[in-house]
């Protein structure tokens, strides 16, 4: 019977340690496994859909294009080549903290805001919307399309207004 704890590397960052008082079968043993430091949050689902996830890899796109807006003076490609560029290193080096479904996500959302940052992708759909809606722009302030029921309304209450002045039609 040895007095010391044995540690082993396993496969895929798994540990294995022996207990006092272990026999030759290593019992009693645990293992430990390698995991980020969020990954607990990171792997929080609701109804199959990674909230946590989700959360980390979000609020970590966000910091980090927010990181990049404040130091990065220049815009369109530079600012947007530096974002890439960080959403490279958060996959290479950020799995082991935030969890490896995190970092996917934050950087898919970095490569999201990169985009954004490059083509005019809001005001396309918000183009699209308003075609949609029926909004349309006037000396660059939206203008909604009156209605059939407006035009109508409008129409009584002119021919009201126009029958008064002139006594009737």
């Amino acid at each position: 019977m040895k007095n010391t704890l044995e540690l082993t590397q396993k496969e895929e960052g798994t540990w294995e340690f022996k207990l006092p008082g272990a026999d030759s079968e290593g019992e009693p043993k645990a293992e430990l496994a390698q995991v980020g430091v969020l990954e607990g949050i990171d792997k929080f689902e609701i109804a199959g859909i990674k909230v946590g996830a989700g959360l980390i890899g979000g609020t970590t796109a966000l910091l980090t294009t927010s990181v990049v807006d404040g130091f990065v003076t220049q815009s369109g490609f530079t600012a947007a080549l530096i974002k890439l560029i960080a959403a490279g290193g958060l996959v290479q080096f950020g799995s082991g903290i935030l969890g490896k479904t995190a970092t996917t996500y934050a950087s898919a959302f970095i490569a999201f805001d990169v985009v954004r940052t490059l083509i005019p992708l809001d005001q396309w759909i918000q183009d699209l919307m308003g075609a949609f809606s029926g909004e349309q722009k006037a000396a660059g302030m939206k203008q909604r399309q009156p209605t059939p029921q407006v035009i109508q309304e409008a129409n009584r209450v002119a021919s009201d207004y126009y029958s008064r002045l002139g006594g009737g039609r």
